[in-house]
C-alpha cells in the first residue's frame, strides 16, 4: 500500500508540475470518475470551458463510419473512451460505430461531471452521480451493481467558503479570502477646512466605508475586514485613527472630532483579516468557528474511512471489493490580480489587493486545503486537544482498509479562474487523473 498528499505547483506561472505515484494503480475498465465544478459565480469564466473538455466529441472531424475522423485534441473523451473499449475504438485503424463495444457508453457511464452552485467541495463525494442517475447512488448500491477497481474524485474550486451566505462570518470553511492580512489606501482632499468637527467635506468618496457598512447579514461588525480608518495626513495634526461614521454626498462624519486646513490630503486605509487572524474569541480559519465546515468534514472521514451503509468503504464490507481512492483538488486561484479587501459586495469597492499573499503565494482556499484539510495544521488537528480530527491529514489510515496507493492532492494555480482555454483545462484533467492512476 501507498499514499501520497501534497501540492506541487509553479506559483509564478500556474502551471502545475505534476509527478506520478509510485503505486501500481492501472487505469481499467472498471475505473469510476467524478469531476465537479465549482459554479457558484466566482469560477463563471471557465464552467464552459471545463464542460467543454468532458463533453466534447471523441473527433473533431470526420466520423467513423467513413474512416475519416480525427480525433479531437481538447476533448477528455478522446482520450478516456478507448481505455473503455471492449470491441475495437472508434477510431483508426478500428473504425467501430457499435457504442455497446468502443468504449462510448461505458465512458458515458462511469466517466461524469456536474457542476454545483455552492462551494462546499467536501460534501460532493458523499455519492458517485453518472448519466444514468444524477440524482446520486450511494457507494455500496455502485459497488453492488458494477465491478469497481479505481474511483477518482476531482473537485475543480476556488475561493471557496462554503455553507449559506457570502456575507457571514463562519459561513463554511474561513471567513477571510485572504492567505495573510493585506491593506490598500486611498487619499482623499480637504475641500472646506474643518476647526475641531466631525465632519469633513472631501472632494469625493468613492470606495470610503462607513462602520455600519462592514456589518455581516446578522450584523456582526468586521466579518471579512477590519473597519476602514482615516490612518494619515500629509500637513498638520491627527488625532488617533477615527473611522467613518457617516457619509452625506462628500461629506462625511468621523467618529472623532478633527481639525484639518483646506487642501489637506488624508489617506483613508483599509485591511483584510488574514487566514489566521482572531476577532475577539472567533478565529477566521478554526473549525471551532465554523459550523458548516465542521459537518462536512466530519461527513467525508466517514465516507472515507467509516463501514455504515452509504460509504465508500462499504463497496469492500458488501461486496468485497477494494477499490483505490484518489481525490486530486484542483483550486484555479483567485478570478483576478486586485481583490476587493473587503469582503461583502460592494463595500470599500476600489479597495484591493493581490488575492495570492500567502505563502508561497497561495490564496486563502488554497491555504486551507492545504495546511487545514491535507496537512490537519492548526486547530484542524495538530493542536487540539480534545483528540477530534477536523482534517484528511491521516487519509492513509481512513483508507488503508483497501491496502491500494491512495492520494489526496492539491494542485495550487495562480489566477486561473478567467483561463478560457479548453485545451488548458482538458490537459488539468487529464494530468490530475493521472497523478495516481497509469493509463
Amino acid at each position: 500500500m501507498g499514499f501520497t498528499a501534497g501540492i506541487t505547483a509553479n506559483m509564478a506561472m500556474g502551471t502545475p508540475s505534476y509527478y506520478i505515484d509510485s503505486g501500481t494503480n492501472q487505469w481499467d475498465a472498471h475505473t469510476w470518475v467524478n469531476i465537479h465544478f465549482d459554479s457558484s459565480g466566482s469560477m463563471n469564466d471557465i464552467i464552459t470551458p471545463l464542460r467543454n473538455a468532458m463533453t466534447g466529441p471523441y473527433f473533431s472531424s470526420g466520423n467513423a463510419t467513413n474512416q475519416n475522423g480525427v480525433k479531437s485534441t481538447v476533448s477528455l473523451r478522446a482520450e478516456l473512451q478507448d481505455l473503455y473499449a471492449t470491441g475495437g475504438i472508434e477510431g483508426a485503424p478500428d473504425w467501430n460505430t457499435n457504442n455497446a463495444t468502443n468504449g462510448k457508453d461505458a465512458y458515458d457511464l462511469r466517466v461524469y461531471h456536474r457542476s454545483l452552485s455552492n462551494e462546499n467541495w467536501l460534501d460532493w463525494s458523499t455519492k458517485f452521480y453518472n448519466s444514468q442517475n444524477t440524482g446520486g447512488l450511494a457507494w455500496n448500491v455502485l459497488g453492488n451493481s458494477y465491478t469497481v477497481n479505481n474511483i477518482i474524485e476531482v473537485f475543480v474550486i476556488n475561493e471557496s467558503k462554503g455553507g449559506p451566505g457570502s456575507n457571514l462570518r463562519g459561513a463554511g470553511y474561513y471567513s477571510t479570502g485572504w492567505a495573510e492580512p493585506a491593506t490598500d489606501t486611498a487619499v482623499k482632499t480637504v475641500t472646506t477646512a474643518s476647526n475641531n468637527s466631525a465632519q469633513v467635506t472631501l472632494n469625493n468618496v468613492t470606495g470610503l466605508a462607513r462602520e455600519s457598512d462592514n456589518k455581516d447579514a446578522n450584523n456582526v461588525s468586521e466579518p471579512y475586514a477590519h473597519h476602514m480608518k482615516l490612518t494619515a495626513v500629509n500637513t498638520g495634526s491627527l488625532s488617533g485613527t477615527p473611522t467613518i461614521t457617516g457619509i452625506s454626498g462628500n461629506t462625511v462624519t468621523l467618529s472623532s472630532a478633527q481639525t484639518f486646513a483646506q487642501g489637506t490630503e488624508l489617506t483613508f486605509s483599509m485591511t483584510s483579516k488574514g487566514f489566521n487572524e482572531t476577532s475577539g474569541s472567533f478565529h477566521h480559519s478554526s473549525p471551532d468557528d465554523h459550523f458548516y465546515y465542521r459537518s462536512a468534514i466530519s461527513t467525508q472521514r466517514a465516507v472515507l474511512g467509516s463501514t455504515s451503509s452509504g460509504t465508500i468503504r462499504s463497496i469492500d464490507t458488501q461486496s468485497g471489493q477494494k477499490p483505490s481512492i484518489t481525490y486530486i483538488i484542483i483550486d484555479a486561484g483567485a478570478s483576478r490580480t486586485n481583490v476587493r479587501i473587503s469582503g461583502i459586495n460592494n463595500v470599500a469597492n476600489g479597495f484591493t489587493g493581490d488575492g495570492h499573499n500567502g505563502p508561497g503565494g497561495i490564496t486563502a482556499s488554497q491555504r486551507h486545503t492545504k495546511e487545514g484539510v491535507i496537512e490537519g495544521k492548526l486547530t484542524f488537528q495538530e493542536t487540539r486537544t480534545d483528540g477530534i480530527n477536523y482534517s484528511l491529514n491521516d487519509f492513509t489510515d481512513l483508507t488503508s482498509w483497501n491496502n491500494k496507493s491512495n492520494m489526496l492532492h492539491l494542485v495550487a494555480l495562480t489566477d486561473k479562474s478567467s483561463e478560457t482555454s479548453q485545451s488548458y483545462w482538458k490537459d488539468q484533467l487529464r494530468a490530475a487523473l493521472q497523478l495516481n492512476i497509469s493509463f
